[in-house]
């Protein structure tokens, strides 16, 4: 089908995009895009103040147009307030609010406070976590994170982590030859939370603990094991030899399971079992017949 191109038509080539003027003229785009090439007329550009995707083409109208007040709204209230007045998502009312150059609502509260107030707040923020700071302050930790971040603070957290780096590249040529509890405490830390912290850090480094390092589950000689043995053998529990040797029974059992050493109730439960089936197969435990 070959098509009759008019002045008018001509003219409108280049003023919008190929796809938007092939809809108005009822043509399709490849036609719309070889006369444009064909005539030389470069491709249209959307100035900035132009929408893309499916709005491409039409001119950007301002919000307070189409959202009667929500200029005075943002500026008092937050994205979630204003959103569900307007029944908009979110994003789209931070969208608007950049548009429109309107600052973040954490801003504005934090602008209501006092001078001594802020500058209070200016001064420990990292310093003092962001829960206190809101609970002192009366806000929420939302706001105090957002006013953190827009003035380029970071946060309590990763100032204490930052610092226990730098305690454990101080000491970090006893890592792998000390125990993790030993340096943990030696740096002032809580024992259990700080090894933890110095396990985290040996693995972050590839350091391989010392396996020359006595353990609490090694340093006990055979002698120690020997004595077990015989107090077991001479009939006593586990509680019994725990005292005895000054041990906790945890210790006493795991060393008795390593070494197989078999338990009193163990033994007893097994002397049982072996007269039950004596009892039920009397030719084939007890060998008669």
């Amino acid at each position: 089908m070959t098509i009759k191109w008019t002045e008018e038509m001509l003219v409108k080539l280049g003023s919008k995009s190929d796809t938007v003027l092939a809809k108005e003229l009822g043509i399709s785009k490849a036609t719309v895009s070889k006369k444009r090439n064909a005539i030389g007329i470069p491709v249209f550009k959307a100035p900035k103040d132009y929408l893309k995707g499916r709005h491409r083409g039409r001119p950007v109208v301002h919000p307070e147009e189409r959202y009667p007040g929500i200029t005075d709204q943002l500026k008092t209230k937050t994205n979630i307030v204003v959103a569900e007045m307007y029944g908009l998502s979110r994003e789209r009312i931070r969208q608007i609010r950049e548009q429109l150059g309107i600052e973040k609502i954490p801003n504005v509260v934090i602008n209501r406070l006092s001078d001594e107030d802020k500058e209070y707040l200016i001064e420990n923020l990292g310093k003092v976590s962001d829960n206190a700071l809101a609970n002192q302050m009366n806000v929420s930790v939302a706001v105090i994170g957002s006013f953190r971040r827009s003035i380029n603070k970071e946060s309590f957290r990763s100032l204490q982590v930052k610092e226990r780096r730098a305690a454990l590249d101080s000491v970090k040529d006893r890592i792998g030859v000390d125990s993790d509890r030993s340096i943990a405490v030696s740096l002032g830390w809580p024992a259990h939370s700080g090894a933890s912290y110095v396990q985290r850090y040996r693995i972050e480094h590839k350091i391989s603990a010392n396996p020359e390092r006595k353990t609490r589950w090694n340093r006990w000689d055979h002698g120690t094991l020997k004595v077990i043995e015989s107090m077991i053998a001479d009939g006593m529990s586990v509680s019994e030899v725990s005292e005895s040797i000054k041990m906790h029974k945890a210790y006493v059992y795991k060393l008795m399971r390593k070494h197989s050493i078999e338990t009193p109730a163990h033994r007893r439960r097994r002397e049982r079992e072996l007269a039950r089936e004596e009892e039920d197969f009397p030719y084939v435990v007890g060998g008669k017949g």
